[in-house]
């Protein structure tokens, strides 16, 4: 069903938001913009390509999901939203457990909670899916087949 895929796909811009809220916040930590501007943030070298394929993977990955959830047929789109749900809670749970990442900020904290609920409401989602329902195709009449004219009605 749409509105099945359309709950989902509004989780995953949810995550996206969460994200770029993140950044906003980590950048008013104290330190925060000197370290930029020496291209580092919280330890990372900003200029390491590696580095930045994370980060553009992190931030990219829910919006790209977002659109393959409503795009992909039914089971494929339910495998991919359980798979992907089930990796993001797993970070959602390191970045919070993790001590190395552990912030002052109440923000950073509350924002990395949403993170890890929104895949976990993913995953209950895939869950409670309902399986397509299954119609049988409709019939043609039997008889002739419809007189088509090529004009426009």
């Amino acid at each position: 069903m749409l509105t099945w895929r359309v709950r989902i796909a509004v989780l995953w811009i949810t995550a996206a938001v969460c994200q770029t809220v993140a950044v906003f916040l980590l950048l008013f930590q104290p330190g925060a913009v000197t370290d930029l501007m020496s291209g580092h943030l919280m330890g990372e070298d900003l200029a390491d390509p590696r580095t930045q394929v994370i980060t553009v993977s992190y931030s990219l990955a829910p919006m790209v999901l977002a659109f393959l959830t409503l795009v992909l047929k039914d089971a494929a789109a339910r495998k991919v939203n359980a798979l992907l749900g089930a990796t993001g809670a797993l970070y959602g749970v390191a970045g919070l457990v993790d001590t190395t990442w552990t912030l002052t900020s109440v923000g950073l904290e509350l924002v990395g909670v949403v993170e890890l609920l929104v895949p976990l409401l993913v995953l209950w989602h895939v869950w409670k899916w309902p399986p397509p329902e299954v119609a049988p195709a409709p019939e043609e009449p039997a008889g002739e087949a419809p007189v088509v004219t090529g004009r426009r009605p």
